[in-house]
């Protein structure tokens, strides 16, 4: 009987230093997440700082001409309310607002080598 009971402590002891230690590895994973970005997520918000496009504005019709990644049968453009949305492969997506183009259309479409050129008429 005393053999009994001094296996069943030592198995309580030993549960007690894995729950311990289970408890130690969450608290410290837990803490790493919230400490470090992601590295896509840093790569995506540099890249969105490094976007430029040109918007050539005349008295009848704007030329808007950006890069944006991807096949030509990839790129989806709208202009709804003086908003242009583009949006490419790879989450690539924006979002240009356009002064005085509310009553304006996308007139031409092309692109080429990455490049987008629009006519907004």
């Amino acid at each position: 009987m005393t053999q009994r009971a001094d296996s069943g402590f030592v198995s309580f002891i030993l549960i007690g230093a894995a729950a311990l230690t289970m408890f130690y590895w969450v608290r410290v994973l837990k803490k790493m997440t919230k400490d470090q970005k992601p590295a896509y997520t840093q790569v995506r918000e540099q890249e969105t700082k490094n976007w430029v496009y040109d918007l050539i504005k005349d008295k009848e019709e704007f030329v808007f001409v950006a890069e944006v990644p991807g096949p030509e049968d990839k790129i989806a453009v709208r202009l709804v309310d003086g908003i242009l949305y583009i949006r490419g492969t790879s989450g690539f997506s924006k979002e240009i607002p356009i002064e005085d183009a509310n009553a304006m259309q996308i007139f031409d479409f092309k692109y080429r080598n990455g490049v987008l050129t629009l006519r907004i008429k």
